[in-house]
């Protein structure tokens, strides 16, 4: 699942209407609305979905632009929390500091070759 938000900018006038044409766009809700902005949120199954979406609305008579702010990606954010677990297992490993192998280096990768 992934969820994005976004600013809607429009022309005077023509809010009401934006309104109810995005309440009929899968996936799209209206939060907030101001003078000439609003703020929406995208919710769809992926990336693709919400780029439908963000066209969808971008397209719509009176919109003047539609900015996506923030994305989250329940895939990604997963893949992220599996790479910090791995990086606090890496931490809390009791190998002696003689077994670990730093690999920021060249000159310390050569210097160990050398020594075989």
């Amino acid at each position: 699942m992934n969820i994005s938000s976004v600013i809607v900018w429009f022309k005077e006038g023509c809010q009401q209407n934006i309104r109810q044409e995005l309440a009929q766009i899968q996936g799209v809700e209206c939060h907030q609305e101001e003078a000439g902005k609003m703020i929406v949120t995208i919710q769809g199954e992926n990336v693709s979905d919400e780029v439908k979406a963000l066209r969808c609305i971008e397209s719509l008579n009176g919109v003047i632009s539609a900015e996506m702010v923030y994305s989250y990606s329940e895939e990604i954010q997963t893949q992220k929390n599996q790479i910090e677990g791995y990086a606090y297992e890496s931490l809390n490993d009791t190998k002696k500091a003689e077994q670990l192998r730093y690999g920021g280096s060249v000159s310390i990768q050569l210097e160990e070759a050398l020594k075989k």
